[in-house]
């Protein structure tokens, strides 16, 4: 049985890092234990939920140290005292998802279109590798690791490289109030609007799209900031829709509590999947997403299976949660497989069943890239402790 551990502090950390032997797991809030290979059973597992103080804030520097394991929606809390945010909206806010955990997992909602990830909000980080090793990335460095830019590697880590137990982040103000344009229309006809109303000027703060058919689903146009710069993009929206012949379904303006509570819509995947379903995750160009989600439809008819579509569009990110027998949706996530990397894409499983994870490979074949990652990966932990497993195929 595993011994877990829950340091208070980066000191502690490091203590239990350097004490401990065999494989580590490293878990915050477990919102994404499902995501990637699963890992082998481990000799110690570091819980980071006790690393939550916020460390420095300088609200007019627009930056923030803070604990890897304080939960994004506690942080929005406090940021939103000084009308500032972090600027991601992951369904899982409303799991406990903390921010580490968000870094080490990539994830982040479809306000990513405007604002970018953690990959690009994270400025910096202190880091404890397997040996207990202390390393910050981002400014002074106490142990220097030639070569790497640290914080953007973790980024889709999935804690197999090192525990960060705290982050240095960029924020931005807190938008006064949202709008959203919805119309209804197919992926395909979704795409080409999302490119019109991109060129018109507007800044979208969010393109996306769900269904439960590619033929047929919700488009939403998402805009932030001041009520009157809101209004006014939406109703440029508006304007651009109905010159294309898609006059919009409604038009919602609403206050920025979401941005705080982590309010959840339809239009994007789930915080967690039901029973039995399994999470596919594909990434194409945005102009290829018809093509990815008709190959998924395809497939789903062909089987005893069932799914429904959840699309960025200004990203390329499709989400497909897929319903059905083990045997039928591991067929389906095969035949998608080949339609994505023939897209010049890549399709990832995230939270799927026990019987489908017997049955289909999370990761897929290994991307070009998976020769550096693994180089990286022997660089900060030599004897392969961290997250064993978690690439497996990979590296």
């Amino acid at each position: 049985m595993a011994t877990t551990e829950r340091p208070t502090s980066t000191a502690e950390a490091a203590e239990a890092l350097a004490s401990s032997r065999g494989g580590i797991m490293i878990t915050g809030a477990g919102s994404k234990q499902g995501w990637g290979a699963h890992p082998e059973p481990p000799e110690t597992v570091i819980d980071t939920t006790a690393l939550t103080d916020v460390i420095a804030y300088h609200p007019g520097d627009l930056s923030l140290r803070v604990g890897a394991g304080i939960p994004l929606i506690e942080l929005q809390g406090v940021l939103a005292e000084h009308d500032q945010w972090l600027a991601l909206d992951p369904a899982e806010i409303t799991r406990g998802a903390t921010v580490g955990g968000l870094l080490a997992a990539g994830s982040a909602g479809p306000r990513r279109y405007r604002y970018g990830t953690l990959r690009d909000l994270a400025i910096g980080a202190r880091l404890v590798l397997s040996d207990g090793s202390v390393i910050r990335s981002g400014s002074h460095v106490i142990k220097n690791v030639a070569g790497y830019a640290l914080t953007p590697l973790l980024h889709g880590s999935l804690g197999s490289l090192a525990l960060v137990s705290e982050i240095i982040l960029r924020l931005h103000p807190r938008p006064a109030a949202t709008a959203s344009v919805l119309t209804r229309c197919s992926l395909r006809i979704a795409c080409e609007l999302s490119a019109s109303v991109s060129a018109s000027g507007v800044e979208p703060a969010a393109l996306t799209w769900a269904g439960d058919d590619p033929d047929d689903g919700s488009t939403e146009f998402l805009f932030d900031g001041t009520a009157a710069a809101v209004a006014a993009a939406a109703e440029r929206t508006a304007a651009t829709l109905r010159g294309l012949g898609h006059a919009p379904a409604e038009i919602e303006q609403r206050d920025n509590a979401d941005l705080q509570t982590g309010a959840w819509s339809g239009r994007q995947p789930p915080p967690a999947p039901a029973d039995g379903l399994t999470v596919l995750r594909i990434g194409v160009r945005p102009s290829r997403l018809p093509e990815a989600a008709a190959a998924v439809r395809d497939s789903v008819a062909a089987e005893t299976a069932t799914a429904t579509w959840h699309a960025e569009l200004g990203t390329g990110a499709l989400t497909v949660l897929l319903a059905g027998s083990p045997e039928a949706q591991a067929r389906v996530i095969d035949a998608s497989r080949r339609v994505a990397t023939g897209l010049g894409g890549r399709l990832l499983l995230r939270d799927r069943p026990p019987a489908v994870a017997a049955l289909a490979d999370a990761l897929g074949p290994p991307p070009a890239e998976a020769y550096l990652m693994g180089a990286v990966k022997r660089a900060l932990d030599p004897d392969q402790r961290l997250a064993r497993g978690r690439f497996a195929g990979w590296f």
